[in-house]
């Protein structure tokens, strides 16, 4: 599966997202902003298309313990 419902990032977000098993916009909940961030191959134009995919579905990151 790969996640083409993010549309505009590059292979190696995409790559990143796939390695971490983020599949679909709800498996964002399970992971907090910085460890997307963080990945390998993030970088801030996928985290600008990340966030505003999340926000327009009204899907946020998980909360900072």
């Amino acid at each position: 599966m790969e996640p083409y419902w993010i549309e505009g990032i590059s292979n190696p977000a995409r790559r990143a997202l796939e390695n971490a098993g983020i599949f679909q916009p709800e498996d964002f909940q399970n992971f907090r902003k910085a460890d997307v961030e963080a990945m390998h191959g993030i970088g801030p134009h996928a985290m600008v298309r990340i966030i505003a995919l999340l926000e327009k579905l009204g899907i946020e990151f998980k909360k900072d313990e």
